[in-house]
């Protein structure tokens, strides 16, 4: 059962049109807000987390596309694949950061005050445990490693760069009601 949070914050208002029929409108009556840092300096951190996440689904995918050892084994492959969440909630956190004019509604401003910290830190970790699953791999393997695996590696690493860069844009992402 999927939870509406934000509900409360939408009216919905009945009219009659030209020809006779009811039609339902929605008007939002909850809470606006601002970026707390000024909007230039969100349009470049926006910008910034935008491309940011676009390399790291660059780099994600190209960890998975080369046949390699470390994606024969679950603990470094995991990570890698679970990798892809945090990365879909970077890149809808840095889409509404280059979208939304001020003042814009809650359910934007949680998208960049609550998903898109903890999204970073997610990236960081997975990004951080599959590389450390497939350097495993390599040092405690006994076949030579193919090169999918220095992929792999490359890969993750990019991530995890690109997740803490991501993470120091929260900082210009935050917003304040208006």
């Amino acid at each position: 059962m999927a939870i509406d949070r934000y509900s409360k914050d939408y009216r919905l208002t009945d009219s009659l049109d030209a020809r006779g029929r009811i039609r339902t409108e929605m008007e939002y009556i909850g809470s606006y807000y601002v970026f707390r840092s000024g909007c230039s300096a969100a349009r470049r951190a926006g910008k910034r987390l935008a491309l940011c996440s676009g390399i790291s689904w660059l780099a994600f995918l190209a960890a998975l596309a080369l046949p390699s050892r470390a994606g024969h084994a679950l603990y470094a492959l995991l990570p890698c694949a679970f990798l892809a969440l945090p990365l879909w909630q970077l890149s809808t956190a840095g889409i509404t950061a280059l979208r939304v004019k001020e003042p814009f509604v809650r359910r934007d401003a949680e998208r960049l005050t609550l998903r898109l910290p903890a999204a970073a830190v997610f990236a960081l970790i997975l990004s951080f445990a599959a590389f450390l699953g497939g350097f495993a791999c390599l040092v405690f393997g006994h076949q030579p490693p193919l090169t999918g695996d220095w992929v792999f590696l490359g890969g993750n690493l990019l991530c995890f760069v690109c997740a803490l860069s991501c993470r120091k844009q929260t900082a210009s992402l935050t917003v304040t009601p208006q």
